[in-house]
């Protein structure tokens, strides 16, 4: 696995970006009974391109949504899908 996809770099983020990342996906996402239609590598463009956001590699956020609680359907996966919705209210 490319080290910029490994969900372990979330560890190598300051832990003041881990927690206001992992507090944007709890403000954000929603748990769902179905897989989002964008992946993780989507996900993380929505938070970089919000008011509080920052660059962060596809693998720090993976394993953002990890620390929050989320599984995706193949931990193998480059580009995890997991069962979120976007809060609407948030997303305007």
């Amino acid at each position: 696995m490319n080290r910029v996809d490994d969900p372990d770099e979330f560890h190598e983020l300051p832990i003041t970006e881990q927690g206001a990342l992992v507090t944007w996906i709890h403000e954000w996402l929603k748990p769902a009974r179905t897989y989002c239609p964008s992946t993780s590598y989507g996900l993380k463009h929505i938070f970089e391109e919000s008011e509080d956001g920052f660059y962060v590699t596809n693998g720090q956020f993976k394993g953002a949504l990890r620390a929050a609680g989320f599984k995706p359907r193949s931990e193998e996966a480059q580009n995890w899908e997991v069962k979120v919705k976007i809060r609407k209210e948030k997303h305007q």
